[in-house]
């Protein structure tokens, strides 16, 4: 298999968190690599309207790992989320206590509506005792910022995009609220596993996501661009039902 020749499309499915942090550094990639490859990026709804991974619409996903049969995933790395708030914001400017944290209007990030997704900050805030009143429900974590940015509502986001948008928009992380870390994996399904330009376009995908979330590469960060560096293959394939 020649990576310089090929000329598929390559479908990634992903959150806005990568699509702003890891997006960027896979077509300047793929522009070295695979530079008469394509990309078309998606989002977590279109990944579900499509028919998730086992459709031939998909041929990559990186987010909270899938559950079905067929499916491989390589762990990528551990993001945490936090509480943000706009930076004039009482609950900025000095250490709520849990009863002023449990005051606050949340906006939640709904990525696909009507399927019964768990939210998982429902119980990281049962938890820690803290209520968390839901005021808004937004389809992004862009949409989140914005509307948190402009009112005296709070958001849980991962701490790779407040890095990456936080001190433009003016948001701060707040001081003793509940947190959580979620496990980012790569997921594809068997159908593309053994397939050698699948396997090239994932290679190119995992080095840029390890290289920004360790800022092992030069240029990257918490909005840098990934350049390939050494690969890993270590991955674990889920039984089938």
């Amino acid at each position: 298999f020649d990576a310089a020749s090929c000329t598929r499309t390559f479908t990634l499915a992903v959150a806005d968190l990568g699509q702003v942090l890891w997006v960027p550094g896979v077509v300047l990639a793929m522009q070295r690599e695979m530079p008469r490859a394509r990309l078309r990026a998606v989002g977590i709804d279109a990944l579900v309207s499509l028919g998730d991974l086992a459709s031939p619409e998909i041929d990559l996903q990186i987010g909270i790992p899938p559950k079905g049969p067929g499916l491989h995933v390589e762990p990528l790395h551990d993001e945490e989320s936090v509480l943000v708030a706009r930076r004039h914001h009482p609950v900025a400017l000095r250490r709520p206590s849990r009863a002023a944290l449990g005051a606050l209007g949340h906006v939640r990030v709904e990525m696909v509506s009507g399927r019964g997704f768990r939210d998982p900050f429902t119980t990281t805030f049962a938890r820690a005792g803290v209520a968390r009143e839901i005021v808004a429900t937004v389809p992004s974590f862009s949409a989140a910022v914005e509307v948190v940015a402009r009112t005296d509502l709070v958001t849980m986001l991962p701490r790779g995009l407040l890095a990456a948008k936080g001190a433009k928009l003016g948001l701060v992380e707040v001081a003793g609220a509940p947190r959580r870390t979620i496990a980012i994996a790569m997921c594809w399904h068997e159908r593309t596993h053994a397939d050698p330009a699948a396997r090239a376009f994932r290679g190119v995908v995992r080095d840029v996501v390890r290289g920004v979330v360790t800022g092992a590469v030069a240029g990257t960060g918490a909005s840098g661009a990934g350049v390939p560096g050494q690969r890993s293959r270590r991955h674990a394939k889920l039984p089938s039902t």
